[in-house]
């Protein structure tokens, strides 16, 4: 009352005012909440403004009350007005992972939909006071992974396939004759997602196997069926489908939900192989010692081992040989006719299947008799010498030959048995052509060589083998030997078969000649015939000398040449004319003596000269003139040559001229036109080598001795100028050319 009484004398009125703003909370019930990053536990959290936020799993609006994903509960307090109702603002920040620029207000919260949403709550009191804005966040995750159904996995997570009773894993029984080793898996596998439904479009598969490469151990999208190499025995074949959602950052782990079904097919080879056998040419049943058998062998046929990808084709596999060996060179040891080999073959394939035993029967036979060949022809003429005889090669002779009473049994004829190895043949000689008449004593190897006339030779062969079909055959041939004299001449030369001589213009070829002998006639020397080339020693060349033989019945001694080298092997020689050091005047024409030169068999020949400078009778010095020659097969005087057998190597000569100026000059002095005196030519000397100094007359007669048509030097005038103004003489002066200009001036 005291305050109230106060305020009335103050003279203030008053009235109660609320100016606190009201408190808002919210609440959840229980619900099913769950975190994005843990699909085992209900949970709430601060998102990264700040804001308390919740995780429900998608679809929550199909699911019972009591375990629906329920919103926030909103109360606002005053302390003036008490509880009261809030204002509640629902809007979507992010749709199936798209980010709404501009959220707009809805109507309720979609919780069938994977998006987030932003709650924000306010309230003010009936005075005007706002509470201060509380926001919210709901997150509607999708967790559930897709169920993904494959051809041979099933909806099993995983399986395993083997070969027991189950084709196609068994090796190379799939694909028929083109491609027996690959079994293709068909991609019928799907993919259901409770909330992006069919995603088979995305399944994504990988085959592996241990002995590939990494880089083939990769997913692929694109495959419509999927290969697997039954040839690789032995060992699991990994097929992996893998399968997600489309769920993105709304998933587990925010990213899409995945799963995975994993397939191993163990591959195994489990079939046996079959042997076949391969046929032989000749059949079962062999002639003895037709020819070596040949094994045909067998194939060992192998679904697996045998397939080769690379060319799409089986390649032969060969089975193992066993069992008897087959020899068809011999029968039985005690000549029985017939003779059975038993070849058997087995094979086994690379997985340890082994085929079931094949066995081939072989027989060999002996029912053909044995066949007898003359060596060399059938009729002979057999020379009664020791030579041979080229000019009629079916005859028999001498040693380097095969004499007629070596002809026996082995030499003579050959007796062949296909079955029997050692069959015998028997040699008989007889007289007359026809190996019926009376025998010669002592066989073949009595051959009567000194006996003209016929005689034959008779092979009988045998192989005793009980085996053939006629009892106790024989087979003979017969050959006719004509015994005649083809002795042939021996030619013997005497001196080497080639010399070599040296040309000379003196002298003549003397031959050596040759003997000749023969086994009937005797030395028979005078009937050499000498014949070719006649040599000429003066002329280089290689004659051919040919020297013959005969003897009284025309047999020819094998032909003998000599070969006679004419060789020139000596070079020309120079001599020089003149001295060989020569002192020059200089200017005065120089004319070389020169050289002669000859050679032995071509005589004079030609003369070079060579030098370094040619000879200048204007340029003072020393000149070395060289005389070098040539003969007709190229030897230079100066080269290489023989000399009385020795090789020397030569100097060509040389003369040497020296250039030397050695001759006074002449003075002529002149008054008014007149000469008054001159230096006498003759008591100025004479040349190097005798030449006068008649320049002074030469001058005359050319008419130089005016100063206008001097030739002189420079010095020349000079001298001339100061003879003319100090005494007024003229200067003739000379030269070193042998035609001297005399320099004058008038006075």
């Amino acid at each position: 009352m005291r305050s109230a009484c106060l305020v009335a004398a103050l003279g203030l009125a008053s009235a109660a005012t609320d100016v606190s703003p009201p408190v808002i909370s919210l609440s959840l019930a229980s619900g099913d909440y769950a975190d994005r990053n843990c699909q085992t536990h209900a949970c709430t959290k601060k998102n990264a403004a700040g804001h308390e936020s919740a995780t429900c799993e998608v679809g929550t609006a199909s699911v019972a009350a009591s375990a629906s994903c329920l919103l926030p509960t909103c109360k606002a307090y005053d302390h003036h007005e008490g509880s009261f109702g809030c204002v509640s603002v629902f809007k979507m920040v992010n749709n199936d992972g798209a980010v709404v620029g501009a959220p707009v207000p809805e109507a309720s919260v979609n919780k069938d939909l994977r998006s987030e949403w932003l709650l924000t709550y306010d309230a003010s009191d009936k005075s005007g006071n706002a509470a201060d804005t509380i926001s919210f966040t709901m997150i509607f995750q999708d967790t559930v992974k897709p169920v993904l159904t494959t051809p041979l996995g099933g909806t099993s997570a995983a399986r395993t396939i083997k070969s027991t009773g189950t084709n196609f894993a068994e090796s190379c029984s799939q694909g028929g004759r083109t491609a027996p080793c690959t079994y293709n898996v068909a991609r019928t596998a799907t993919s259901d997602d409770n909330y992006d439904e069919d995603v088979s479009a995305d399944i994504r598969v990988r085959l592996n196997h241990p002995n590939k490469p990494a880089s083939a151990w990769a997913y692929q999208k694109d495959l419509t069926s999927l290969v697997i190499d039954t040839q690789e025995d032995r060992a699991f074949w990994t097929l992996e489908y893998t399968s997600n959602d489309h769920a993105g950052i709304f998933g587990f782990g925010e990213k899409d939900n995945e799963v995975t079904q994993t397939v191993k097919i163990y591959v195994e080879d489990t079939i046996a192989p079959i042997i076949t056998q391969a046929v032989h040419a000749a059949g079962h049943t062999l002639e003895c010692g037709d020819s070596t058998y040949s094994e045909p062998g067998a194939n060992c046929e192998d679904l697996r081992d045998q397939w080769n990808p690379a060319t799409n084709k089986y390649d032969a596999k060969a089975a193992t040989i066993g069992g008897d060996t087959v020899d068809t060179d011999t029968i039985s040891a005690d000549l029985s006719q017939v003779k059975v080999y038993s070849v058997t073959y087995n094979c086994a394939d690379a997985a340890g299947n082994a085929a079931l035993t094949e066995k081939r029967d072989v027989t060999v036979q002996d029912t053909e008799h044995p066949d007898i060949t003359l060596v060399g022809p059938s009729f002979i003429e057999n020379s009664m010498g020791a030579h041979d005889n080229t000019e009629n090669p079916s005859s028999y002779e001498g040693a380097s030959g095969l004499r007629v009473d070596k002809l026996v049994a082995a030499t003579g004829a050959t007796c062949s048995d296909k079955c029997d190895q050692n069959p015998t043949v028997v040699a008989t000689l007889h007289y007359g052509p026809t190996c019926g008449d009376k025998l010669v004593a002592g066989g073949v190897t009595a051959f009567p060589e000194l006996v003209p006339g016929d005689f034959s030779i008779k092979y009988v062969c045998s192989d005793g083998n009980a085996g053939d079909t006629r009892d106790a055959l024989k087979s003979s041939v017969c050959r006719r030997v004509f015994n005649q004299d083809y002795t042939k001449p021996v030619l013997n030369m005497l001196g080497d078969e080639d010399m070599t001589l040296e040309a000379s213009h003196t002298g003549n070829y003397i031959d050596d000649g040759a003997t000749c002998s023969d086994q009937v006639d005797g030395v028979i020397s005078q009937n050499v015939e000498v014949s070719g080339d006649v040599v000429n020693i003066a002329k280089v060349g290689t004659y051919v000398i040919t020297y013959n033989c005969q003897d009284a019945r025309g047999n020819f001694a094998p032909t003998m040449t000599r070969n006679v080298h004419v060789e020139q092997t000596t070079c020309p020689t120079c001599t020089l004319v003149g001295d060989k050091e020569q002192d020059h005047e200089a200017s005065f024409p120089y004319t070389d003596l020169g050289a002669t030169c000859q050679d032995i068999i071509d005589g004079p020949v030609a003369t070079v000269i060579k030098t370094d400078e040619a000879v200048n009778v204007e340029k003072a010095g020393t000149y070395y003139l060289t005389y070098r020659a040539v003969n007709s097969v190229g030897l230079w005087n100066d080269g290489s040559c023989l000399h009385n057998g020795n090789l020397a190597t030569n100097a060509a000569p040389v003369r040497t001229i020296v250039i030397k100026d050695t001759l006074k000059p002449v003075i002529q002095v002149k008054y008014k036109g007149v000469e008054v005196g001159r230096s006498d030519p003759t008591n100025v000397g004479t040349g190097t080598n005798g030449e006068s100094n008649d320049a002074y007359d030469e001058g005359v007669k050319a008419g130089s001795f005016m100063a206008e048509e001097s030739t002189s030097s420079a010095n020349g005038w000079v001298i001339g100028a100061v003879a003319s103004a100090v005494t007024g003489l003229a200067l003739l002066s000379l030269s070193q050319r042998k035609a001297a200009t005399v320099t004058t001036v008038p006075v």
